[in-house]
């Protein structure tokens, strides 16, 4: 199944999961923080080939976090996706699938 999942911890004295699942041939996309879902979205069709998913994580410590979801220009769902996972304007993750 083409599916591009993949979860990186954030904060060191407040620890929190960020979690990505997302399955390009039916659509669904959800993004959950400490197995709590903050993004779920249904897509089948974009034609924008960048999609960028920002949150802020924690509530004493607090971090920016930003996903940027890219896809091949057409027929996208054939292809892998690649992320690009950020904390704090710091990249902590590159991930393809």
């Amino acid at each position: 199944m083409p599916v591009l999942e993949f979860h990186f911890d954030v904060g060191e004295a407040e620890h929190h999961e960020v979690e990505f699942r997302f399955n390009r041939t039916w659509g669904p996309l959800r993004i959950s923080v400490d197995d709590q879902p903050v993004v779920k979205k249904f897509e089948m069709f974009r034609w924008s080939t960048t999609e960028r998913f920002e949150l802020t994580v924690g509530e004493t410590e607090r971090h920016d976090v930003v996903i940027e979801k890219q896809r091949k220009r057409w027929v996208g769902g054939f292809f892998p996706h690649q992320c690009v996972a950020y904390v704090d304007d710091e990249e902590v993750g590159r991930y393809r699938g």
